[in-house]
């Protein structure tokens, strides 16, 4: 009985240290794959700064749809990128983009 005892109590031990092991293990695969990603509303409010356009969130997917405030004009845009593209809508968005700093 005290050696059954003895085996399982070297089992349990090994069972910890097995756990703690495990435990460090997943702590450096977790610091080594954490990223830090700024939040979308950070992003978001970069992106209005930058481009000082303000974009409607709720239309189809395909539809581009805000508003562009430059220093004279609010200038509306309506884009369907399903007929468009990819590089003629960029074209289109940098345009807005003044190069005067």
């Amino acid at each position: 009985m005290d050696t059954e005892l003895q085996f399982l109590q070297k089992e349990l031990e090994n069972l910890r240290d097995s756990e703690q092991e495990l435990q460090t293990l997943q702590q450096e695969v977790d610091d080594d794959t954490t990223e830090v990603i700024p939040s979308a509303i950070y992003v978001a409010q970069l992106y209005h700064k930058v481009t000082k356009i303000k974009w409607e969130y709720d239309t189809e997917p395909h539809i581009l749809r805000g508003v562009h405030y430059g220093a004279d004009l609010a200038t509306p845009i309506n884009i369907d990128t399903s007929v468009r593209s990819r590089c003629s809508v960029s074209d289109e968005l940098w345009n807005f983009v003044g190069t005067e700093w």
